[in-house]
């Protein structure tokens, strides 16, 4: 309401299987269309009951494997989300309609519901370059509508891919008056190569002191550009040996409402791998602001 904004639901029609039909109720295809639009029409009704903007909501069709390759190749879209057709659709459903943002469950469906991520918002985050709100059920409870995000976490890494959040969290802040602490989570200095022998302790004192001093430059500049934009801003570094846990720890010991965070654009491949975000969704116990930012 705050944006004006209209609210478009959007269920991926799938083919209803033989053993769930009614042979006395007509066709299965029938059947499961019916069933949809049903359903659909009691999740519009019941959303509008929540908020005064326009809610609208359709149905639709997973693209055809052709059809699909051309748009993904246009937008950027990884050929792996070919195999996973309700995010494909989901995909360029978003791209299509200009969705500013999407908001989705984190929970999965049947049998891999335990999972961190179903798969369909597992694909469809680490492939749209749409902000994507993740939230678990068990969070909302149905009060997603009267949510107000007062307080957000924001971890940078200084790299110019994890600042591709910061536009959508200034737009999202200037909607809610929200305050930001920018996060940056140090481990060790020089986790990676390990102290040179030939340095002396008061050389890696100074190199150390540096590197501080470099990153405090980096988060004032950081913070400038919410206060800029009139919002309240801090930075923060903490010292932890996983991003993902001083993340998580911080945002517990701030009462935080949101983290924002943007992938690496990694895909599929770099979840795999472990990502900082991955782990963060799959673990947080608030929502998640995730932004991907286009491969180039």
């Amino acid at each position: 309401e705050r944006a004006n904004a209209e609210v478009h639901l959007t269920l991926v029609h799938e083919p209803m299987p033989t053993w769930a039909a009614d042979p006395s109720a007509g066709p299965i295809e029938d059947q499961a269309r019916q069933g949809e639009q049903a359903y659909l029409d009691s999740l519009i009704a019941k959303t509008a009951q929540h908020t005064s903007v326009t809610v609208t909501g359709d149905i639709i069709g997973a693209p055809g494997a052709s059809a699909f390759e051309e748009h993904a190749v246009k937008r950027g879209f990884s050929d792996q989300l070919l195999n996973r057709p309700v995010a494909a659709a989901l995909a360029q459903h978003a791209e299509e309609r200009r969705a500013d943002i999407v908001v989705m469950s984190t929970h999965g469906r049947g049998a891999i519901r335990r999972l961190w991520l179903g798969s369909v918002a597992e694909q469809l985050v680490w492939q749209v370059h749409i902000p994507v709100l993740l939230v678990k059920p068990e969070q909302e409870d149905g009060q997603l509508w009267s949510r107000k995000f007062n307080h957000v976490l924001l971890p940078l890494d200084t790299s110019a891919k994890s600042e591709a959040v910061i536009d959508t969290a200034i737009d999202l802040g200037k909607l809610f008056g929200t305050r930001f602490t920018i996060l940056q989570v140090q481990g060790e200095p020089f986790a990676y190569g390990g102290i040179p022998p030939q340095l002396s302790a008061e050389a890696v004192a100074t190199l150390v002191d540096d590197q501080v001093a470099s990153i405090r430059t980096y988060l004032d500049g950081i913070v400038a550009r919410f206060t800029d934009a009139g919002l309240e801003a801090e930075a923060l570094t903490v010292a932890s040996e996983s991003p993902t846990g001083g993340i998580l720890q911080v945002a517990e010991d701030r009462d935080v409402d949101l983290i924002a965070l943007s992938t690496h654009g990694g895909g599929v491949k770099s979840l795999l791998m472990g990502s900082v975000t991955a782990r963060v969704v799959q673990r947080a116990e608030v929502p998640i602001l995730v932004v991907t930012p286009p491969r180039g």
